[in-house]
């Protein structure tokens, strides 16, 4: 279950169908999304700065071996 409650049950509400779940267009324009706050979304960033830093070097050490 997503970890919005409110978030669920607006798609629950507005959702048809069993084999391919779906909701209108109209509908998708009505619901709440929630957000993270500003400082979360900064954590957020962050931390993907670092993933991200961590993956450029991982691909120049691999790089680094290809070559050799």
């Amino acid at each position: 279950m997503p970890s919005s409650r409110t978030f669920y049950v607006q798609v629950e509400a507005y959702g048809k169908g069993a084999p391919r779940f779906r909701i209108a267009t109209g509908n998708l324009k009505t619901l709440l999304v929630p957000i993270c706050s500003l400082a979360e979304n900064h954590r957020i960033v962050t931390k993907v700065d670092e993933l991200m830093a961590l993956c450029y070097q991982l691909e120049s050490q691999s790089e680094a071996r290809i070559q050799v």
